[in-house]
């Protein structure tokens, strides 16, 4: 199990899904009625590079079922950058370390 066993996809997938704690297009929308606030966050580089993480994750662990040297390393780096893409999705949403 080494780094040169890796195929493209799982790499790609990884580094797209990590693109989204890099970057962030942000909107925070805050209203008050009757004393009542309310409260909207949505990050769309998150969700982007989430969503796109989290399916080439899931295509690289497809094909990773497929090989027959590296299958491991391959299908650990898909599920991580699948992982991290959801993880992304639910942030850029606010589920998830939202200011709301």
């Amino acid at each position: 199990m080494s780094y040169s066993d890796l195929t493209t996809l799982p790499k790609v997938a990884l580094i797209v899904a990590i693109l989204g704690f890099v970057f962030g297009v942000q909107t925070l929308t805050t209203s008050t009625v009757n004393g009542v606030t309310q409260c909207s966050f949505i990050d769309y580089g998150a969700l982007l590079f989430g969503a796109a993480g989290a399916f080439l994750g899931s295509l690289g662990e497809v094909k990773a079922l497929s090989l027959v040297e590296g299958k491991l390393v391959n299908l650990m780096v898909s599920g991580a950058a699948v992982m991290i893409g959801i993880f992304n999705v639910l942030r850029g949403l606010g589920v998830i370390w939202g200011p709301c």
